[in-house]
């Protein structure tokens, strides 16, 4: 299993564990061609770890958030949400936005490496920031925090 798949699985099988409410996953996994289908049109290349996490699972509910506070986007929703501004500033074409806090958003950027893109994160107050060097260290760092 790779590193990033089990990552996102033991944070699923943590929450379910201790936040049942939380802990669901209705939206099955896209194939790769579902993937390719939906974003043909998005002028940036999504990395291998976006195929293997929208292959995992295609979001959840937005009410209740993947993690406790974060809401983690269906690709379809990613596509819709990152056309939105904030306080003028456009993600799209130049981001695809894939969870929110309360007032973060955590998006990816167009990336020449093809593994991995680099987890940015935007506020209202800021300026966007690289917060994660990988989508796999962003879970893997959510994983360790629930596990201890």
């Amino acid at each position: 299993m790779p590193l990033l798949t089990d990552a996102l699985e033991k944070v699923k099988n943590w929450l379910k564990q201790n936040y049942p409410s939380v802990g669901k996953f209705p939206y099955p996994g896209l194939t790769r061609i579902q993937i390719q289908e939906i974003t043909k049109d998005l002028p940036l290349r999504l990395s291998e770890e976006v195929y293997e996490l929208y292959q995992w699972r295609n979001g959840t509910l937005l009410d209740r958030g993947f993690f406790p506070f974060m809401n983690f986007y269906s690709l379809e929703e990613s596509l819709k949400i990152s056309q939105f501004q904030i306080e003028g500033k456009i993600f799209y074409p130049y981001g695809l936005i894939l969870f929110s806090t309360d007032r973060n958003f955590y998006y990816i950027k167009d990336s020449d490496k093809r593994d991995t893109n680099a987890i940015w994160m935007v506020n209202e107050r800021q300026e966007g920031r690289i917060c994660y060097v990988s989508l796999t260290n962003l879970m893997l760092a959510i994983a360790e925090c629930y596990e201890t």
